[in-house]
């Protein structure tokens, strides 16, 4: 076995001796080939950063927030370890909630939060801080002052390591792109970029063919456009107050 892999069947007994339990990484490709290579009993909460990566070859493992919960109706407790690749997740809404992080704001998927407070797993940090290696970190939830309700406190306690961690930066930290949309302001552009993107396309469409079909999509996604940019100004103007 070579030196780079010698950390795995270590790790791996470590994952298993813990769960099942609530797991925050970031996304390495250390915990990739992890992942792949020695394809533990684990479900892993991301996005499409990872689920067509080497042609889906983590696609029965890999779930999207909202599949995830809807799997646990009628469940008492996690089926399995669960790890969230909270770098990958982008949004807003209900779904999201802003964290202060030193000066910066970002939108953190509740999606551990919500599996904390409903099942109280123990807590865990996949590390990436060790070169060439991965190790397990408790995150001790036990303290005095702790409330299941906030949010903050939470976000602080399990997220302030990992953030320090990946700013470093992690030399093989494959999710930098989608973590930077994880900003309010860099989201909103991005998608209006999208948008307008999509817009030049159906705009060409039309010129080409004067179909009804493709003239109240152009109408719809125009006010979509409409609607996210009066969502975006107050969390503008606020920034500056």
């Amino acid at each position: 076995m070579s030196r780079h892999v010698q950390w795995m069947p270590v790790f791996s007994e470590q994952v298993s001796e813990a769960g099942p339990a609530l797991m925050i990484a970031s996304s390495t490709s250390r915990l990739w080939r992890w992942l792949v290579e020695t394809r533990p009993a684990v479900t892993v909460i991301g996005s499409q950063l990872w689920e067509e990566k080497d042609n889906g070859a983590l696609a029965e493992r890999m779930m999207r927030p909202a599949t995830f919960i809807r799997s646990l109706q009628g469940k008492t407790g996690l089926p399995a370890t669960v790890i969230v690749l909270q770098d990958q997740l982008n949004g807003s809404g209900p779904s999201f909630i802003p964290w202060q992080d030193g000066s910066r704001e970002l939108m953190l998927s509740a999606i551990d939060f919500l599996l904390f407070q409903r099942f109280r797993p123990p807590v865990f940090r996949i590390s990436a801080a060790i070169s060439e290696r991965l190790t397990l970190q408790p995150v001790d939830m036990t303290l005095p002052a702790f409330q299941p309700d906030r949010f903050q406190l939470y976000a602080d306690t399990v997220y302030s390591a990992v953030m320090d961690e990946i700013s470093l930066p992690l030399p093989d930290w494959e999710a930098e792109q989608t973590f930077a949309c994880k900003h309010p302001q860099q989201l909103q552009t991005l998608l209006a970029d999208e948008m307008r993107l999509l817009e030049c396309v159906l705009r060409e469409a039309l010129l080409q063919q004067d179909d009804p079909v493709h003239q109240a999509l152009l109408q719809t996604l125009q006010l979509k456009q409409a609607r996210g940019t009066a969502q975006a100004a107050p969390a503008v103007r606020s920034d500056h107050t």
